[in-house]
């Protein structure tokens, strides 16, 4: 398992990957609080509502799921249920665009913020995809990250992002 995220109704999702060696292992599996399985969605691949190398897991107000895909450099989106809605993403550095990304939350607005892990910053999209700011750029400075991989947002709106190569949290 890679990540989970806790949708208002009580529907827990865990993204999980595996090796290549173990295509069957990619996939989210749905289940609630008292563990009971309720099913799963998706699997090993580079077409629509596929994933290959999943990283993290976000639920909308709406109980869309958002799952960033760092080999796929988008982000793929399903319904509660996990019926495939659609995916949005471009590879690159330019803003809006992604490289390797991972870490992925909600803000209280429902904007997605993401770890664009390769482009050693964090970028902030609505839920559809449109680029509306970011920060970070590679180093060990202040600001500064060197391959951050994963970030979680309080109930204050202050973003705390794991610098994986500087060993270190920054706070935002």
């Amino acid at each position: 398992a890679m990540d989970l995220a806790l949708a208002p109704s009580g529907t827990i999702y865990v993204v999980n990957r595996s090796y290549e060696y173990r295509p069957d292992g990619v996939r989210v599996t749905m289940l609630n609080i008292d563990e009971d399985y309720l099913g799963e969605f998706s699997k090993f691949g580079e077409g629509d509502g596929d994933l290959f190398w999943p990283s993290s897991v976000a639920v909308d107000k709406d109980e869309k799921v958002y799952i960033s895909d760092d080999w796929l450099n988008r982000i793929s989106i399903f319904d509660k249920d996990g019926d495939y809605l659609g995916k949005w993403g471009t590879p690159g550095s330019g803003d809006g665009e992604l490289n390797r990304p991972s870490g992925i939350r909600f803000d209280k607005n429902d904007n997605l913020y993401m770890v664009d892990s390769s482009n050693n910053r964090v970028q902030v999209f609505t839920k559809d995809g449109k680029f509306l700011s970011k920060w970070g750029e590679a180093g060990s400075g202040e600001g500064q990250f060197n391959l951050p991989w994963g970030l979680t947002i309080d109930h204050n709106g202050d973003v705390y992002v794991a610098d994986w190569r500087n060993d270190r949290i920054q706070k935002f």
